[in-house]
């Protein structure tokens, strides 16, 4: 019985701390897709690299200020999308002058296609890491591993008590640690927009 809760609550473990690090990871890289968006706007005539870098200071401002509160509800902020689709579609529209400002146009819609995977990524993860059935199975089997322990036969009582008192409290401790990292957005752990934050007031102030 232990062998086999072990090895159960190993899978659910792994499986929690990897979407919460490819999550991490991911909201990282979307950070670092902005700030290639906003450097490459300099190689675009002046009016329009004004233009750009506002719009990207504005999307970035809606995400954290309106949309991470939200991600902790599974929910995303539709000014935020509509606000990219708007920078997406003057980009597409965006006629180049020479060979420059086309190279730096492809390379600009090649960053906007993979940022907005990224988001998308971001948005579809702003949830439990475990669906509710595998919750429920990790609780119960739990349960049923505490009730297992108990039918042992001791010769103290008291020692018997401690044991399962230790046993409980062990799965309680590595249930708790599951409950950090289960959702990406919530908790203690919970993962900030500091990435988007370092852009506002480091990254985009030179």
């Amino acid at each position: 019985m232990g062998v086999v809760f072990s090895i159960v609550f190993a899978f659910i473990t792994v499986l929690v701390w990897q979407n919460y690090n490819n999550v991490s990871d991911a909201v990282n890289k979307e950070a670092g897709h902005l700030n290639n968006m906003y450097r490459l706007y300099s190689a675009f005539p002046p009016e329009e690299a004004k233009s750009g870098k506002e719009s990207l200071r504005a999307y970035t401002k809606i995400v954290i200020e309106d949309e991470w509160p939200l991600l902790k509800k599974d929910q995303f902020s539709t000014e935020a999308y509509k606000k990219l689709l708007s920078i997406e579609e003057k980009m597409i529209q965006y006629q180049p002058q020479n060979i420059s400002q086309s190279n730096a146009h492809q390379h600009m819609l090649r960053l906007m296609t993979e940022y907005t995977e990224l988001r998308r990524s971001r948005i579809y993860s702003a949830q439990f890491a475990l669906a509710h059935p595998a919750w429920i199975g990790l609780i119960s089997s739990s349960f049923i591993f505490l009730f297992f322990s108990c039918l042992f036969k001791m010769q103290s009582t008291r020692t018997h008590l401690i044991l399962i008192a230790f046993l409980g409290l062990t799965i309680v401790g590595v249930v708790y640690f599951l409950a950090l990292y289960i959702h990406p957005f919530l908790g203690p752990m919970a993962i900030g927009p500091e990435p988007f934050q370092k852009l506002l007031t480091f990254a985009w102030t030179f």
